[in-house]
């Protein structure tokens, strides 16, 4: 963790799911393109929520801050901005940076939910600057939200160069995107950001659709589930704390084993003898 401080520059995007404008840095140096915080304090008022910040020119000290609000009621959100403005801040930074880009990337498969919404409009604006052909796919819930609930947000993708957005309901998105999987050429990545559930269906469909394990990078939120996978049956099944189980699909008693495989995205269970 490291401590940075900042002030607000211009304004781009404010919209009940986040925050998004450009700052300039006063003290402190940030050594990564995308970095994170999970806090920021405005005139000794701390808010805990994500934030991420994008490199748009260092020698400048131009970065982009991007703030997730969704669990903020509207008063604490408009709370938050209003105190933004005209005012130094500061942040605790995070070491790493959780998105990498390969030297040998041509374009880039940005595959979400609302989970990573934010986090996401960083890489975005990231792969902008560094010329990159971006696709970005939002999966929204189509029996609670509308589509136009995310017009605004829509609009502001549309116009960061380099970028095509979509946002698609849940009904059609696995349909879609095995489509678009399968259509591209060789140079594309992959990133998968969202509910567990989500990130191990779109593996499986990637893998399938000929992407390897390096042109796949992923992140999930929420509680994960393990798996074993039963070698005689080639179902799944729930992992325990126990060394061997039975398999729920054939009864037949399983080794579980410490290798996990990231193509079957569980533990394998063998034949206990």
């Amino acid at each position: 963790m490291y401590s940075i401080k900042f002030f607000l520059t211009r304004e781009e995007l404010s919209f009940n799911k986040g925050y998004v404008g450009e700052v300039k840095l006063v003290n402190g140096s940030i050594p990564y393109t995308i970095s994170r915080s999970n806090e920021i304090t405005i005139n000794n008022t701390r808010f805990e929520l994500p934030i991420n910040l994008v490199e748009l020119n260092k020698e400048e000290g131009r970065y982009l801050l991007l703030i997730n609000t969704a669990d903020y009621q509207e008063q604490k959100r408009l709370d938050l901005v209003r105190s933004l403005r005209n005012q130094t801040f500061e942040l605790q930074a995070q070491d790493y940076s959780f998105f990498k880009l390969h030297s040998n990337c041509k374009k880039v498969l940005l595959l979400i939910d609302k989970l990573a919404l934010i986090e996401s409009l960083a890489i975005v604006h990231s792969l902008s600057i560094n010329k990159i052909e971006t696709q970005f796919f939002l999966k929204i819930n189509s029996q609670q939200e509308s589509i136009f609930n995310y017009m605004a947000l829509r609009n502001y993708l549309q116009e960061i160069p380099y970028n095509n957005a979509a946002i698609l309901p849940s009904s059609s998105y696995d349909k879609k995107v095995q489509s678009i999987f399968e259509k591209q050429k060789i140079g594309t990545n992959i990133f998968i950001s969202g509910s567990f559930s989500m990130l191990d269906s779109l593996k499986q469909k990637a893998y399938e659709a000929g992407f390897s394990d390096e042109e796949i990078q992923y992140r999930g939120f929420g509680q994960k589930q393990e798996k074993i996978y039963c070698v005689k049956c080639y179902s799944y099944n729930k992992k325990h704390s126990t060394q061997t189980i039975e398999c729920e699909n054939c009864n037949t008693i399983l080794d579980v084993s410490d290798h996990f495989s990231r193509r079957l995205n569980a533990y394998l269970g063998y034949i206990d003898v």
